[in-house]
């Protein structure tokens, strides 16, 4: 008997969704799926807001501020995703649940007192760090949580009672100061004034004190914020995809590395070289984009990511080299951080064919080295007696209880793999 699977990403307009789907090719299938965990929303939001603090910290940001209204939209939006089974940053009118077309609608209902914010959304994904790398693996949701203004954030997960691998997990951003004067009293005197800003449109910001509470977060942060960050430890190797898509042509290709420089410190900055080391050697098959070379037009000015068009290594400390001019002067910024490391050594698969042996005691992982930019797993098919997880969309760890000396077949998409029980 044979089992099949289809490992599958959705993505739609500004999230990011991992996705696990299963698709049926075989006669007569037999089919077994795992039960997802059960998870504790408390306390998947509350893990969720201390590792995003910890990361946009370690990246050289200031810490997120909780907020109530925010935490409300956002828990909001991710019990109607996953009631009814969608994914996204749109709600439709008359449906169970709904709050608003939009974001900034939802978080208004909420009662927040101003629509300037952002928002994240993964779904279909379990726990909090999975959740959240992933976003950070898509370089504009990165550029998102890591954004200079926001200082202020709200988290939502909810996770389908009936089919607990449906989860969504929703961040929405704001900016507390703004929000703070959106508040209070509107401004009645006789200075310049800024209105539209806050829930009630007409309601007058004295533009002294808006210019004050917009730039304030600013000052906050460090003067350049990266990521990965300095000495980063278990940073994914690779990024595969976002929509809108940086790099459509690639379906695989390494994790992005990105630079920021904060506004309040530079106007301008031209970069004169972004370079990538592994073991003292150049990283050649490199990408940068910056608010020009971006084919979505979604970076800022002063914001830069390096693409390595291949996948990194396993397990290897990787060193970045950045040199910037500002007014004249050069200036550079050096660190390293190291990818994840796998809980044993994986058989590396760079053939059409193999013949591999697989213990009937302990778990085998099996690296398929991509061939080329659209080489990622898709459909497999495989003995029942096999049980196949995901590591990454190059990655699935096998385990069997299945007797020695047995053989079995492992069919890809365009690889087959004949594996030995053996010790």
């Amino acid at each position: 008997m044979m089992k099949v699977l289809l490992l599958a990403t959705i993505l739609i307009v500004a999230i990011y969704v991992w996705k696990q789907g299963y698709h049926d090719n075989s006669p007569s299938p037999h089919i077994t799926f795992k039960e997802a965990p059960i998870l504790s929303p408390e306390q998947e939001q509350q893990n969720s807001f201390d590792y995003l603090n910890t990361l946009r910290y370690k990246a050289g940001m200031s810490k997120f501020l909780h907020n109530a209204y925010l935490e409300k939209s956002a828990q909001s939006h991710a019990s109607y995703l996953t009631y009814h089974d969608s994914i996204g940053h749109y709600e439709e009118e008359g449906k169970r649940g709904f709050t608003g077309v939009l974001p900034k609608e939802r978080i208004l209902h909420a009662g927040y007192k101003t629509p300037l914010s952002m928002e994240n959304v993964s779904s279909q994904t379990i726990g909090y760090k999975k959740s959240i790398e992933g976003l950070f693996s898509a370089i504009y949701h990165r550029f998102g949580f890591l954004d200079f203004q926001m200082d202020e954030v709200g988290v939502g997960v909810s996770q389908n009672p009936k089919d607990s691998s449906k989860t969504a997990y929703v961040y929405n951003m704001g900016v507390y100061e703004i929000n703070d004067l959106c508040a209070g009293v509107s401004y009645r005197g006789r200075g310049d004034y800024t209105y539209n800003i806050c829930a009630d449109k007409t309601f007058r910001i004295e533009k002294k004190a808006f210019d004050r509470a917009y730039h304030a977060c600013y000052i906050r942060n460090q003067k350049v914020v990266i990521y990965p960050y300095a000495g980063q430890e278990d940073v994914p190797p690779a990024f595969f995809d976002e929509d809108p898509d940086p790099l459509p042509e690639y379906r695989v290709s390494g994790f992005p590395i990105s630079i920021q420089f904060n506004p309040a410190y530079f106007k301008f900055v031209r970069l004169k070289s972004f370079e990538l080391f592994v073991a003292g050697e150049k990283v050649e098959e490199t990408l940068l984009y910056d608010h020009i070379s971006d084919i979505n037009s979604r970076f800022k000015r002063n914001e830069f990511a390096l693409f390595p068009l291949k996948r990194l290594d396993w397990d290897r400390e990787y060193h970045v080299k950045v040199v910037y001019d500002v007014l004249g002067k050069t200036e550079q910024k050096e660190w390293s951080f190291t990818t994840q490391k796998l809980p044993f050594k994986p058989i590396m698969i760079d053939q059409p064919t193999s013949s591999i042996q697989i213990s009937a005691k302990h778990p085998t992982l099996l690296y398929f080295k991509p061939q080329h930019p659209d080489d990622i797993l898709d459909d497999i098919k495989y003995d029942s007696e096999l049980d196949i997880s995901f590591v990454d969309k190059n990655t699935i760890m096998i385990t069997t209880n299945a007797k020695l000396g047995e053989v079995f077949q492992l069919h890809l998409s365009h690889r087959d793999i004949t594996l030995l029980v053996s010790h």
